[in-house]
């Protein structure tokens, strides 16, 4: 497949070429902080069964953002076409407020902070094992981030660039040294063996455990995200075509899953074989848990040594530096776009950098930023994610969904779904104590999802926890786990939105129909879509 001319007679692109770099921008964008310390951590906790919970991990993490990718590509009029069915105002809020948080409050600090914890905090105390925590603000974080963050607003002014420098200079490098030291790490393992069986961990299942990872990568709005951005250089480059850009797209996708995979595998393979190192597994049953980082940085001083760690140290920065920058620029296009270029793209990255930088500092005088990062945005990913992930899903088919009331009637009951979860959690974790003599003591009551379950429970005639529901067998990869706890834990959105969903397919008002212009020229580049907005005034349409 050499040079294939996409664009008429005056333009030939280097399709292989441009699959191959956009593949590894993609990786690069999707490979950031929480995928280096969740398949680790997924490993060491599922012990011989790691391998159903990292399948589920790969679903909601790389095949969720490929879809999203995807399901943005079908609407390239738009800017974030996940999200438009529903409504342009639906899109502007929800995704206005999605991309704010994800790529500007949680990805870069949290990419930064990895990259302070696991490369330069153990560098300057001669190693992993002489890191003592801190608490109250370091000159040596600061400076680290002020610099951090100061690079990859260059690197993120050009938009046109950003593609080019992660696709053609950094992901190659990174992928090669990953796979070394990883490589490297499994030959070097101890004698400790594999754990039979997994650890307790608050999810009902590995399988629950592994969804709620991957979605905690927040690589399925990344990739609703990543389109707009893509879909710039593919301008760039001359396909201007809906379909190839679409199909550029998907392939491109497949790339960067087949990358994230081979390193997945490996970081798991290094958790699963810690899994019975007796210093953790004292640690976990006396604290309830392993810090990841600290699990990573452990996996990495005990396999490596302190030469080996610096340079894994090296290609983790590269890995979390091509995270910020691209969503530093996603962030910028987004706000740029819907504001009709009044907010210039150069001051939305120096801004979201500043943002990123404040809060990165902030974490910094926690003994661990990474961890409380997570904590204090679990209650996000909660209440947000159902809506995403059933968005993602039903854009996958939306040529053949011709009622915009279906994706509203899904959507109230994900988001429905998804608030009273994540406000649960939120008064459970932070919530203050309520103490009542001799009635009750403990957090403050919250919204509650247990009626759900107990409906659950009357429909299948049984606790939903119950071992009917039992499959597989404990102590094999694929481990022992309860249909029906997953599809109504981590996942119990699913039924609720299926139900919204049909209720508004007999909603018939506000049908697709009313933007034919989205359906009948997707396709068509010569097709002027601004142009038919201002002729018919539906600007503003919902």
């Amino acid at each position: 497949m050499g040079d294939t001319n996409l664009n008429g007679p005056d333009k030939k692109v280097n399709r292989r070429s441009v699959i191959t770099i956009v593949g590894f921008m993609i990786f690069a964008q999707f490979f950031g902080a929480g995928n280096l310390i969740f398949p680790p951590f997924l490993g060491f906790v599922g012990g011989n069964e790691w391998v159903i919970g990292f399948i589920f991990f790969f679903i909601f993490d790389a095949i969720l953002g490929i879809m999203g990718l995807a399901a943005s590509g079908k609407f390239p009029q738009v800017e974030i076409g996940t999200y438009y069915r529903p409504g342009r105002m639906f899109m502007l809020i929800t995704g206005g407020i999605g991309v704010f948080i994800t790529s500007a409050l949680v990805v870069p600090p949290r990419a930064a902070l990895t990259s302070y914890e696991v490369f330069l905090r153990p560098i300057m105390a001669g190693g992993f094992e002489n890191v003592q925590p801190t608490s109250g603000l370091q000159a040596l974080a600061v400076i680290f981030l002020l610099v951090y963050f100061g690079l990859a607003t260059l690197c993120a002014i050009r938009p046109s660039k950003v593609v080019d420098i992660m696709g053609k200079w950094l992901t190659p490098f990174l992928l090669v040294v990953l796979i070394v030291l990883i490589i490297v790490g499994l030959a070097n393992m101890g004698n400790t063996g594999v754990r039979v069986g997994a650890y307790p961990t608050s999810s009902p299942s590995l399988i629950a455990f592994g969804v709620a990872q991957g979605l905690q990568t927040f690589d399925g709005p990344t990739g609703t995200l990543v389109a707009i951005i893509i879909l710039v250089n593919l301008i760039g480059r001359g396909i201007t075509k809906t379909n190839e850009q679409t199909k550029t797209i998907i392939k491109s996708g497949f790339v960067a899953a087949i990358c994230l995979g081979i390193i997945y595998i490996g970081l798991a393979l290094l958790g699963a074989f810690y899994s019975n190192d007796p210093f953790l597994m004292a640690m976990y049953e006396n604290q309830g848990g392993v810090d990841q980082t600290y699990l990573l940085n452990y996996i990495l001083s005990n396999t490596l040594g302190l030469g080996g760690t610096a340079i894994f140290g090296l290609a983790i920065l590269l890995a979390t530096f091509t995270t910020a920058l691209g969503c530093l620029g996603l962030a910028s296009e987004f706000f740029s776009s819907i504001s009709g270029r009044k907010i210039s793209y150069k001051a939305g990255v120096f801004a979201y950098a500043i943002i990123g930088f404040i809060v990165a500092v902030i974490l910094s005088t926690t003994p661990s930023g990474v961890q409380t990062l997570l904590n204090l945005t679990l209650p996000f990913l909660l209440i947000t994610m159902p809506i995403t992930v059933v968005l993602i899903v039903l854009n996958l088919f939306s040529e053949k969904i011709n009622n915009d009331n279906v994706y509203r009637g899904a959507t109230i009951a994900a988001g429905i779904w998804g608030l009273m979860n994540g406000l649960a959690y939120a008064f459970y974790a932070f919530g203050p104590v309520v103490s009542i003599p001799g009635v009750y003591t403990g957090p403050m009551p919250s919204p509650s999802l247990d009626w759900f379950y107990n409906i659950y429970g009357a429909m299948f005639g049984s606790n939903i926890y119950s071992t009917n529901f039992q499959i597989g067998v404990a102590g094999t990869p694929f481990g022992s786990w309860n249909i029906l706890s997953v599809l109504t834990g981590d996942l119990g959105y699913i039924i609720p939105s299926i139900i919204g969903a049909v209720i508004g397919a007999f909603i018939k008002k506000g049908g697709y129909s009313e933007r034919p212009y989205l359906r009948e020229h997707a396709g068509d580049e010569s097709f002027d879509y601004a142009a038919f907005k201002a002729k018919k005034g539906t600007a503003g349409a919902a």
